[in-house]
């Protein structure tokens, strides 16, 4: 993450912080509630993960959830739930939460 601060002479760009470990491989990130839900990964397999926008820190990694239940794939959200396309097909409602994976649904 950087911050944008503008100066006389343009525009300066400040890390706040980095990561490796939130990779996002495709499908893009969400920022909902002061946190960052998105697929990190790439060829060899990935997962969900939830990550702390302002520090950096993982909340949590769905690859180390068992059974890998959120494999990566797509993300948006709506009316307060995330709605994630896995690339093997199925659809899953999640609720965003810092402290837990929460599965509220599937198709």
């Amino acid at each position: 993450m950087v911050k944008l601060v503008k100066e006389a002479d343009g525009i300066n760009a400040d890390e706040v912080w980095f990561t490796r470990q939130m990779q996002s491989h495709h499908g893009g990130v969400v920022l909902f509630d002061g946190h960052l839900y998105g697929a990190s990964g790439g060829n060899e397999g990935g997962a969900l993960m939830c990550v702390d926008f302002q520090t950096g820190e993982v909340r949590w990694d769905g690859r180390e959830l068992p059974g890998r239940p959120a494999p990566k794939g797509s993300i948006t959200l709506a009316d307060g739930r995330l709605y994630y396309r896995t690339e093997q097909g199925a659809v899953l409602l999640i609720e965003p939460s810092p402290k837990a994976y929460l599965e509220r649904g599937r198709f």
